[in-house]
């Protein structure tokens, strides 16, 4: 949805874009009046010389601008090649997830978080994708602190496992993820790419979200340690998407709602996501929603939107008992089919236009 979630006048650094440009044609302005001068009595030279220093400072902005759009572009290679590096490395098998993240929206994202990994072959080291935004601050191995280097989104842990040998990681991480991280193997190149390629820009940009109105941690922008390379992230026959046992608590401010993976249970201040089945890497998506939720079958169905979006909402409230019906029939011919839905929530949240 187009929503106001994440208010915006202007892109991030269009302020310098457009102060650039007026600079210019201020100094462009100048040199006009310089040079068809009125019969007063004006400093031509000083007129001259004012108008060079804009049109100076105008193409100066723009020119840094520019090496600051390539530095970005050869930014994203880096991150590329250095995943590329590493893709032919042996995957851990990641069992369960545990532990704490607690969301500081706009500034803070602080990760507790304890895996259970088994070696699917022997391994040298134990490489994970992590967003290069967050920095982990501790890892232990088994209780013993763990050597790792961590360049580039590649978090690369010193410890050699054999074959179907378990370890439990606690990795203490944290940063504000880098909205622009993920998806590094896309044949879409947004930035530098096609004019065709830049239509998808509509449909956003930004990989993970980390505002003070709006969070969002996406699972391809690997907001938490994601077991192996980030290249290629999406080849089932080299990456198979790894699911895994999840119980985390999260903590968000007061009077925010966090949708997750399954249903979001009360955990005192906090909320607990545990659902009774694995899952792959999940999102966590943070604001100060109005919650509309009915419960089928013993699946909680929520919908998530901004306060100010729910006005035709009304419109189709004499609809609820049909929409119940629906969804029981439907969850019946999964059921019956030995496709029963395996989680205890399903939740449609509202996103910003980014």
């Amino acid at each position: 949805l187009g929503s106001d979630l994440v208010p915006s006048i202007m892109a991030d650094d269009a302020w310098v874009r457009i102060f650039a440009q007026l600079t210019f044609a201020a100094g462009c302005i100048g040199a006009a009046a310089a040079l068809h001068p009125r019969t007063d009595d004006g400093n031509r030279q000083l007129q001259l010389g004012g108008a060079a220093v804009l049109i100076a400072a105008g193409v100066g902005f723009l020119f840094t601008q520019k090496l600051q759009f390539d530095d970005d572009q050869a930014q994203f290679g880096t991150w590329e090649s250095a995943h590329r590096a590493v893709q032919s490395d042996p995957i851990p098998d990641v069992v369960r997830v545990t532990g704490n993240v607690t969301i500081d929206p706009g500034s803070n994202v602080a990760l507790d978080l304890v895996y259970s990994v088994r070696a699917r072959d022997r391994h040298e080291s134990l490489i994970f994708s992590l967003n290069p935004g967050l920095q982990p601050a501790r890892i232990s191995i088994d209780g013993s602190p763990a050597d790792f280097t961590f360049n580039s989104g590649v978090l690369k842990l010193s410890k050699s496992l054999a074959p179907e040998q378990r370890v439990e990681i606690n990795f203490v991480i944290e940063g504000s993820p880098l909205s622009t991280f993920g998806y590094l193997d896309s044949t879409l190149d947004l930035l530098s790419g096609s004019i065709m390629d830049s239509q998808a820009l509509m449909l956003g940009h930004d990989v993970s979200l980390n505002r003070s109105g709006y969070v969002a941690l996406m699972p391809g922008g690997y907001w938490m340690p994601t077991a192996g390379s980030g290249v290629p992230g999406s080849d089932p026959r080299t990456n198979p998407v790894d699911h895994f046992e999840v119980d985390v608590s999260v903590g968000v401010p007061n009077g925010w709602l966090v949708a997750g993976p399954g249903l979001r249970n009360p955990d005192g201040a906090r909320v607990r996501f545990n659902p009774p089945n694995p899952v792959a890497p999940f999102g966590l998506l943070a604001s100060r929603f109005e919650r509309y939720a009915i419960e089928v079958r013993g699946v909680t169905f929520e919908l998530l939107l901004n306060a100010g979006h729910t006005r035709n909402l009304a419109t189709f409230a004499e609809l609820a008992p049909e929409l119940e019906n629906r969804l029981g029939k439907t969850l019946d011919r999964a059921s019956e089919l030995g496709l029963p839905y395996p989680y205890k929530g399903l939740t449609l949240v509202e996103i910003p236009n980014r």
